[in-house]
């Protein structure tokens, strides 16, 4: 449980460090998957944990870091146009998307909580915006937009990973995610020069940033809440990881001034509520 809420606390920083950092938002996202694929190869060298295993696993997690890097891709420029703790709680709404997903493609019934749960979020969403859509600015429109998207990116990369770790000689999850950096940095590299931005980090300042945020959110973070999550009841770590979007928008507030009402917070309240709701609450068969 320790471990699950460290590596929550951890991943909550991912937004911040993207924000600090000087180079593009695309160039960020190479980086994290960079730095984060050496942190982990090195982890896993001298823990000895096989990094090859069969060629299906690793198209699974170069599948994954496909998803990853598109997700990130989104996810990035939602966090400069629409602030790091509401592109953080947009991109947790993939915990509906996924129940959504049981229940069209496995033929699982739908229960009036999920219902009631998804009514929920968006009327946080509308408190925690503040104001009516069309009265945004286009490029808040935009970053509520990308968040939303980074969300189905999100429940590809939860599919994705599931999936690779039911086959029958299935990767370490360790090994996995080594594996899902590197495939996302090849593909984060292509979306660097598709979009025209340079890989030169300008600054001392935003190398360390930029480190801290792969080794930190994709290898620390990831690694506690993975070896925590197989001790715990879903329940118990879906409380735990739920404060992944708190601590979010609680680090835009504190570091980022961000202006808040009571109506923000409230609306940010019920939607996290709604969305730990939706990741405990099961469809039935």
């Amino acid at each position: 449980m320790i471990q699950i809420i460290i590596g929550a606390v951890l991943i909550s920083f991912s937004s911040v460090f993207v924000k600090l950092v000087n180079t593009g938002p695309t160039s960020a996202l190479f980086y994290r998957f960079f730095f984060g694929a050496v942190t982990l190869f090195i982890y896993s060298f001298f823990s000895k944990t096989k990094l090859y295993k069969n060629i299906r696993s690793l198209l699974y997690a170069a599948l994954a870091g496909f998803f990853f890097s598109l997700d990130l891709f989104l996810w990035h420029r939602s966090i400069l146009w629409a602030g790091p703790g509401l592109a953080t709680i947009l991109a947790n709404f993939q915990v509906f998307i996924l129940t959504l997903i049981s229940v069209l493609f496995m033929k699982e019934r739908l229960r009036l909580i999920y219902v009631l749960t998804v009514l929920l979020a968006f009327a946080g969403l509308i408190l925690l915006t503040g104001v009516g859509f069309e009265a945004m600015d286009s490029l808040y429109r935009k970053g509520i937009i990308f968040g939303l998207l980074t969300a189905f990116c999100y429940s590809g990369i939860t599919l994705t990973i599931q999936k690779s770790q039911r086959l029958p000689v299935k990767l370490d999850p360790l090994s996995n995610m080594a594996w899902l950096c590197f495939f996302g940095a090849v593909f984060g590299g292509v979306e660097v020069v598709s979009c025209g931005e340079s890989f030169i980090i300008p600054d001392i300042e935003s190398l360390v940033f930029l480190f801290l945020y792969g080794a930190v959110c994709s290898g620390l973070g990831w690694c506690l809440i993975t070896k925590g999550l197989s001790c715990v009841s879903i329940s118990v770590a879906g409380l735990a990881l739920i404060l992944q979007p708190a601590f979010a928008f609680v680090w835009d507030v504190l570091f980022f001034s961000k202006p808040v009402t009571f109506f923000n917070i409230t609306g940010a309240a019920v939607t996290i509520a709604a969305i730990y709701i939706g990741s405990v609450s099961r469809p039935s068969r």
